[in-house]
């Protein structure tokens, strides 16, 4: 099943932890419905948004072409196969910095 969904944290909003408990409380709702791994993707340019999914623990595992209307946009793809671990981070503290 693939859901694909765009959410973003306004940069006056960043450093906050509000992007580790948005990550986090979607993992634990696609744990609660039996799903076992995430994928998220981003603009292969947005350097900030890669470090973060890293800092989350995603592991690189596709590159790729996205559509935006009709722009061709190179596209990385962070994963992690066990999102109870992900859903579990809160408590450890990470504070996302862009």
């Amino acid at each position: 099943m693939l859901i694909r969904v765009a959410r973003y944290v306004r940069a006056s909003h960043q450093g906050h932890g509000l992007g580790r408990r948005l990550v986090q409380a979607v993992a634990a709702q696609l744990a609660s419905l039996g799903m076992s791994a995430l994928q998220i993707g981003c603009l292969a340019a947005n350097v900030p948004a890669r470090r973060f999914y890293e800092s989350l623990g995603g592991r690189l595992v596709d590159e790729r072409l996205f559509d935006e209307a009709g722009v061709m946009l190179p596209e990385v793809v962070y994963g992690w196969a066990d999102i109870g671990a992900l859903a579990a981070i809160g408590s450890t503290g990470l504070e996302e910095r862009h």
